[in-house]
């Protein structure tokens, strides 16, 4: 029994080194290796952009007065964007500006940690991290007990990805695009009722204050957006009015652009992929909106305190 013990416990270990050495080198895939793309940029970016897929389609790194970059990461909340943030700060690759994307409807239902799960390489590296992916249910501090577990449902992909970037060159910005379809024609709808009950969680704040409170200990200017919809959906009132407040009294700027809509967006639905996406004509005018409403708070100190609400 102890044999058999120490054969199980000299498995993990050897197969986590080796897939640990695998990791490291791998370059594509949202599983990991975008990450390490830029971790491994020579040069840290003067402004990055981080969000889910309604920043990472949305908004073109190029369109904004100083060099920029989108680690944005689709399908993917609050809880993961603050571990990424401190997966950063631990490799000491924070930028001096971050433009943060804010997904109102994340904020309407209980608090979701699954996301972290995706940050799984950290666990027990950061301790953020560890804590979030062991509040996931009370037997993850069980499986992760095996530190294989780190790579579980992810065998194949970490292969795959790490021989796809031996000889994988990256020149880009992050931005990925979404092309216009012949179908790009969302038909318009009337705005959603909110329904009578429709209110923030708190506790699904958390996270959004930490990412907050990281950047101001570590002196990295913050700026928000919450990008629009082509039909309001019916909890944008209530949680733009909540998020609006917490950033006022944060004091990060915040451009919203869902609760106070775009009105060219919402006049030509040829911008949308979907009721929730801009495809790349769309994003084009989205980013000019973005880039000139954050000009004047990347080149004057002086608005460090200014909070903007597009009306």
């Amino acid at each position: 029994m102890g044999l058999l013990a120490l054969l199980v416990i000299g498995a993990d270990f050897a197969l986590t080194k080796l897939f640990d050495g695998l990791y490291t080198r791998v370059r594509t895939g949202q599983t990991g290796g975008e990450i390490n793309q830029y971790l491994a940029m020579p040069k840290v970016p003067a402004m990055l952009i981080m969000g889910n897929s309604r920043a990472r389609y949305q908004v073109d790194p190029d369109s904004f007065a100083v060099p920029s970059y989108s680690l944005c990461h689709a399908g993917m909340g609050q809880v993961f964007q603050t571990g990424l943030l401190d997966v950063l700060q631990l490799q000491k690759k924070l930028p001096p500006v971050i433009m943060l994307h804010v997904d109102f409807e994340e904020y309407m239902g209980e608090d979701n940690t699954e996301d972290i799960g995706n940050l799984r390489y950290y666990y027990n590296k950061i301790p953020s991290i560890t804590k979030e992916i062991d509040g996931i249910s009370r037997y993850e501090k069980v499986k992760y007990l095996f530190q294989f577990y780190r790579y579980n449902g992810r065998i194949i992909n970490t292969l795959k990805n790490y021989v796809q970037s031996r000889n994988y060159t990256y020149t880009g910005n992050g931005y990925q695009k979404l092309a216009p379809l012949v179908y790009d024609t969302a038909t318009f709808r009337q705005p959603a009722l909110s329904p009578p009950n429709a209110r923030v969680h708190r506790a699904s704040l958390r996270h959004l204050e930490a990412f907050i409170a990281t950047c101001k200990q570590n002196r990295v200017k913050l700026m928000c957006f919450t990008s629009p919809y082509l039909s309001p959906h019916g909890y944008a009132k209530a949680a733009g009015f909540t998020i609006d407040s917490l950033m006022r009294v944060e004091h990060v700027p915040y451009f919203n652009a869902a609760a106070h809509p775009l009105p060219v967006l919402l006049n030509h639905a040829n911008y949308w992929q979907d009721g929730d996406h801009l495809n790349e004509l769309g994003a084009g005018y989205l980013s000019q909106q973005l880039a000139q409403w954050s000009t004047p708070l990347l080149t004057n100190a002086a608005t460090d305190s200014l909070v903007y609400s597009q009306h």
